[in-house]
């Protein structure tokens, strides 16, 4: 039975209809059947052969002979001998009965041919066997030209490409023409195979991929720039990181540090404290130490030997409290250099002249030799002050009676001066100088000293990018020098954070014949031992000997009793030795009494502070009361010269040269001008000028401050 699309097979035998499946999609027209039971099939263009015995349907075309046709719609004929006759629209089809119809497929294979890419041929490489084009991520329209390899040249076979990979699903093109088009791809790998239509009406598979197509991906979408990208993602991250990183680093370091400059500020204070508390008892333990072994009261030797040591341990303390204050006091300045251009020989006379009476005390000879070709010299003037002191004190501490001291400045070829302190003392002797500069170093093992000054001391001038040395004097003796670069820049600053401290050894006492039997004291401390102490020593010596354990109650003494010199403690409650002194130096009426002050803070700022406010001596404890003696002495005496030399010369006074501070300077200049102004009024007298002067009085400070 045929309708015309397809066809069904009734089989009596077992009773089912069959359908005949064709393997082209045509229009059948006729059926008949040849005397071999095979049944041949008109169609639409087609001639095709069904085997009932093998179920094969065999399709025939221009290549067996048959022409392109349209089977009419009518019965085919079948002859006498066998032979089937088929009418169609292009003639009459004569099929011979003996035809075999076993006959072979016509395609034998399928092979690349070339590309053209836009219009441009491309070369294909050969890989492994297999023809390769390689395209851009954006290629255009890529037509393929295939060479069919067939038996007979003339015919026309469908062919079916398939395009498989990864990147996109597979896309098959059914043609019978040997190009191929394709006009876009995903980047990616891909094969083509092919497979052709056979005569039983399936596709017959042609053995491996015919070629392949690679689209490279754009560039970046390449593992290079992939890598790249990740790389400059990660590096930027990192640098993000980074940056925070030290940003809040950098904020931990500068809060570390403001904590570190507090608490060392903090470890100061507490140390000046504990040292103020410490240098009273001492003072009470050396002062009167010294003065029992300096009389010849003491008979036994023994006794005498053991006060000694005793006053041998209280000086170790006091350099031990010292060297641990210094110590804290430069951390906290450390990094701080104070570089200034002097005079540098004049500054050497200077210091020169601050010792000249403890070498005097000992009856050794201090001078210096300057090199005039030296002028300005940009160094730290406070860290030098104390390198020279340290060699100063070195120098008289081993030098003996009757030798000399010489402190010498040289130009160096080096662009550098060269400082030399020059001493006759007892030498190096076995001294290891390459380890003399070092902490803790000690060539006699026997020595009092504790091995850091002169390592303090060489801290110091590298970090003025200097040099420090020493050497055997040929004349005997030891030669102590540093050397200071001309110019430096200041980034070439060296910073230590390891510094420590040299105490210099105990002043030497400076006796002298000054009586001041007819002279009052006034003794402050708010430390009642300290005053009974003092008292105790120069009531004898003195007219009258006043005691103050405040400031307040010092003031109203000296208003009140008029003493002709002021010992005061500095660290006292309420109004301390500062504000006393600078209330006594600016009060016309008391500014011309001196004043001494007695403190444990040795550090340069508050020396420096004591000097500002107009003290005329500032002494640290613990103190030895015949250096205290010689001192106040010293001062009375400074004060009675200057008196006598103003009551012989002029009667008008030069105020900047013979006045003691600036309130008197004040009142002299104003005195000066009142007795120019009235030299030739014959009625000028005691009186008036009293009268005149009177008004320049001040208030009472204390009273000010309640």
């Amino acid at each position: 039975m045929c309708d015309g699309f397809g066809i069904k097979h009734y089989d009596f035998s077992s009773n089912k209809l069959n359908t005949i499946s064709l393997p082209v999609r045509t229009k059948v027209t006729s059926v008949v059947f040849d005397k071999k039971n095979n049944l041949w099939i008109g169609a639409n263009e087609y001639v095709l052969s069904y085997s009932i015995k093998d179920s094969i349907t065999t399709v025939f075309n221009d290549i067996d002979g048959v022409n392109l046709n349209d089977y009419w719609e009518r019965p085919s004929i079948r002859s006498s001998k066998g032979d089937i006759l088929m009418g169609g629209t292009n003639g009459l089809l004569l099929i011979n009965s003996d035809i075999t119809i076993a006959t072979p497929d016509n395609v034998k294979g399928i092979a690349f041919n070339n590309a053209i890419l836009n219009g441009n041929p491309i070369e294909a490489k050969n890989n492994m066997g297999i023809k390769t084009i390689v395209l851009p991520h954006n290629f255009g329209l890529l037509s393929l030209s295939f060479h069919v390899n067939k038996r007979l040249i003339f015919g026309k076979e469908k062919i079916k490409y398939r395009i498989t990979g990864k990147a996109q699903n597979t896309i098959e093109f059914e043609t019978i023409n040997p190009t191929l088009t394709i006009n876009s791809l995903l980047p990616g790998k891909y094969q083509i195979t092919a497979s052709y239509l056979s005569r039983t009406g399936n596709y017959v598979p042609i053995e491996g991929p015919i070629m392949e197509i690679i689209v490279n991906k754009p560039l970046m979408q390449t593992w290079p720039m992939q890598i790249m990208k990740l790389a400059t993602i990660g590096l930027i991250l990192l640098i993000i990181t980074y940056y925070f990183r030290q940003k809040r680093r950098r904020k931990e370091a500068i809060l570390v540090n403001q904590n570190k400059q507090t608490m060392a500020e903090y470890k100061i204070n507490l140390l000046i404290n504990i040292s103020h508390e410490l240098r009273t008892p001492l003072t009470l333990i050396y002062a009167p130490l010294k003065r029992m072994l300096k009389q010849n009261g003491i008979d036994s030797s023994m006794l005498k030997d053991q006060l000694s040591r005793i006053l041998g341990q209280a000086t170790k303390m006091q350099t031990l409290i010292d060297m641990v204050l210094g110590v804290r006091s430069l951390e906290i300045d450390r990094e701080n250099l104070n570089i200034r251009s002097l005079l540098i020989n004049e500054w050497i006379k200077e210091l020169i002249n601050e010792f000249i009476l403890e070498f005097a005390a000992k009856e050794v000879s201090l001078s210096s030799i300057v090199d005039d070709r030296i002028n300005y010299v940009n160094f730290d003037e406070s860290k030098c002050r104390i390198v020279l002191s340290n060699f100063l004190m070195n120098a008289l501490k081993y030098s003996k009676p009757n030798t000399d001291v010489i402190v010498k400045s040289e130009l160096q070829e080096t662009n550098s001066i060269r400082i030399s302190v020059i001493d006759q003392g007892i030498g190096l002797g076995n001294v290891d100088v390459n380890n003399l500069f070092n902490q803790f170093y000690q060539a006699n093992k026997k020595s009092d000293g504790y091995g850091l000054g002169l390592a303090y001391c060489k801290t110091l001038i590298d970090a003025l990018k200097g040099r420090i040395g020493a050497h055997e004097n040929p004349q005997g003796g030891a030669i102590f020098f540093i050397e200071l670069p001309l110019t430096f820049e200041t980034s070439e600053l060296i910073s230590n954070k390891s510094i420590v401290i040299n105490t210099p050894d105990e002043l030497e006492q400076i006796y002298d014949d000054f009586k001041v039997s007819d002279k009052s004291i006034l003794v402050v401390d708010d430390e009642v031992n300290i005053v009974n102490m003092l008292y105790d020593a120069y009531f004898p010596l003195f007219e009258n000997v006043y005691k103050a354990f405040s400031g307040e109650e010092a003031l109203e003494i000296i208003y009140n009793k008029k003493p002709d010199i002021v010992v005061s403690d500095v660290m006292m409650p309420k109004v301390n030795g500062f504000e006393l002194c600078k209330i006594i130096k600016t009060d016309i009426n008391i500014s011309h009494t001196p004043i001494i002050l007695l403190t444990a803070r040795v550090d340069e700022h508050s020396k420096l502070q004591g000097y500002k406010v107009g003290a005329d001596s500032y002494i640290a404890k613990p103190f030895d009361l015949d250096l205290l003696l010689t001192v106040i002495k010293n001062t009375l005496r400074t004060r009675v010269d200057l008196l006598k030399k103003i009551s012989s010369n002029s009667p008008l006074i030069n105020p900047h040269n013979e006045t003691f501070s600036a309130a008197d300077e004040l009142f002299v200049i104003k005195f000066n001008d009142f007795i120019e102004e009235h030299i030739s009024d014959i009625t000028l007298n005691i009186d008036s000028i009293a009268s005149h002067m009177d008004g320049t009085r001040t208030r009472d400070p204390l009273r000010d401050r309640q």
